[in-house]
């Protein structure tokens, strides 16, 4: 699947030994395009944007997303030294800075009138010639 915008280019995934790691690899690469397209859909004026008043905003879903994912992968992976929670987080909050709560993000985006990239599939936004998104019972046996 193609993403508007390419987090980790295929060329810079490091190569693995073995196949499983592999894919863990382009897994990962792929997630990250997904994430970051979803996220360059906001504008700055976004950030503060919440959907109801205990709702978290937009800055803050991104902010979690990053924290969390920081604090999973390093223990995944079992790094020693992660990085400083601080040391992850742009000086400005704002999309272009900030590079897993999609889902939420994208009801977000729909809440604001925005349109909603791709991620797994074509969305009611971006289809194209040949998706065949499982909508049925039927569609998920093909």
């Amino acid at each position: 699947m193609q993403y508007e915008y390419i987090a980790i280019p295929e060329s810079d995934v490091p190569r693995a030994s073995h196949p499983i790691f592999q894919h863990l690899l382009d897994t990962y690469a792929s997630e990250t395009s997904k994430v970051i397209t979803v996220w360059r859909q906001f504008s700055v004026e976004d950030m503060a944007f919440r959907p109801a008043e205990r709702s978290y905003t937009v800055a803050e879903v991104m902010k979690h997303q990053l924290l969390s994912e920081r604090r999973f992968f390093g223990g995944f992976i079992g790094l020693p030294a992660e990085p400083a929670p601080e040391a992850l987080l742009p000086q400005e909050l704002t999309p272009a800075a900030f590079c897993r709560r999609n889902e939420e993000l994208c009801r977000y985006l729909r809440l604001l009138g925005k349109p909603v990239p791709p991620s797994y599939g074509p969305t009611a936004d971006v289809t194209w010639t040949g998706a065949d998104p499982t909508r049925s019972v039927e569609a998920a046996g093909r």
